[in-house]
């Protein structure tokens, strides 16, 4: 039997939005629904390792490992300090947002690993928070982890899962190990926050209405590419944001992401608009009151041409990020009857009427 029969076979009976779990198949190990091809021992022993909820008793862990944790998204991290702090477990309050801590022991001589993710009803995809300690782990035991992650996210209705990570991170490639794709980079800036500001350009920002919903998401699906799209589908439930509008013609959504440490801006800004840098300028004049906390922007790869904006404006560059993706239902092509061609094929001609008629004798 070859490798493509028996991978049907060993996966026509799984529901499409689990991922598939640890097994070989003709020397192939699949794992979380990606195919890997490795010898490697840490890989073979994942079907070995459970991950289990967070309880109780592994408070006294957690504790020790609370200076150890790697952040995974940039909005938790920068708006509210830490991602193990008081204000990102306020998330277990809030209906609409679920989160899940997983914890896995591993093997005896290695040290137990803890993973935090969250996932809001009505989104596609779940995000990773952090995963903690963040240095000298286990490969196996760390693949089992985000493994066991993903399959819980699954479980919630979630269609992927979706981190931040630095390029340089130790994990940046155990990550993709595990099934984690690179769509975009992004980095972030910290926008100097200042009075001298052009009223002109402060008053051309509104807060976003309903009736803007549309224009926004025409605007995300002429400037995002398809590849993160993807990854990110739009979604107008939860967006909060400022607007800008030129000869009447929306053409910049920045959403907005505050908290007790900072606010966190996320723009989708057209090209063609004038005057940038005395807008980004007026940004943070937009979030009243401050409480001097500091305004960053994300960057993503294809809005790279503000970069050489936020550089004029003396903005502050923080480290520069992958933006990682694992599927867990693996698009497929299918074939779509084009019914416009096939009549064009299919038409037969009409015979024209004939020039001379045919005379009936009597």
């Amino acid at each position: 039997m070859g490798v493509v029969e028996s991978l049907h076979r060993e996966t026509n009976t799984l529901s499409p939005l689990l991922p598939i779990p640890c097994r070989k198949i003709d020397d192939i190990w699949i794992h979380a629904g990606s195919i890997c091809f490795s010898p490697h021992r840490e890989l073979m022993e994942i079907n070995k390792i459970e991950t289990r909820p967070f309880a109780w008793h592994d408070l006294l862990t957690f504790y020790r490992y609370r200076h150890q944790a790697l952040p995974l998204e940039s909005a938790v991290r920068l708006t509210r300090g830490s991602s193990i702090g008081i204000a990102s477990m306020m998330d277990y309050l809030d209906p609409t947002r679920g989160s899940y801590t997983a914890v896995i022991n591993g093997n005896h001589e290695d040290r137990p690993l803890l993973g935090q993710m969250h996932f809001t009803l009505g989104e596609r995809s779940a995000h990773l928070s952090f995963l903690m300690p963040g240095n000298e782990v286990n490969t196996g035991t760390l693949l089992a982890l985000l493994d066991g992650m993903a399959v819980q996210a699954a479980e919630m209705g979630a269609f992927s899962l979706l981190a931040e990570l630095d390029e340089n991170s130790d994990y940046f490639q155990i990550m993709r190990r595990a099934g984690y794709q690179v769509y975009a980079r992004q980095q972030n800036w910290q926008i100097p926050v200042t009075d001298e500001v052009d009223p002109v350009c402060a008053s051309c920002w509104h807060v976003k209405k309903p009736e803007d919903e549309a224009t926004i998401r025409s605007l995300y699906h002429s400037l995002v590419p398809p590849l993160v799209q993807g990854a990110e589908a739009f979604s107008n439930h939860y967006l909060q944001g400022m607007v800008f509008k030129q000869n009447n013609e929306l053409l910049a959504f920045v959403e907005e992401t505050s908290g007790p440490h900072g606010i966190y801006l996320n723009p989708l800004i057209h090209p063609s608009i004038d005057n940038i840098v005395e807008l980004l300028k007026s940004l943070p004049a937009q979030y009243t009151p401050l409480l001097r906390r500091p305004v960053y922007i994300a960057v993503r790869s294809y809005q790279g041409w503000l970069s050489s904006h936020l550089e004029r404006l003396k903005a502050t560059p923080l480290s520069q990020q992958a933006l990682l993706v694992k599927y867990f239902v693996l698009g497929q092509r299918s074939a779509i009857q084009n019914t416009h061609h096939r009549s064009v094929i299919e038409a037969k001609t009409k015979p024209a009427a004939p020039i001379v008629h045919q005379i009936s004798k009597d």
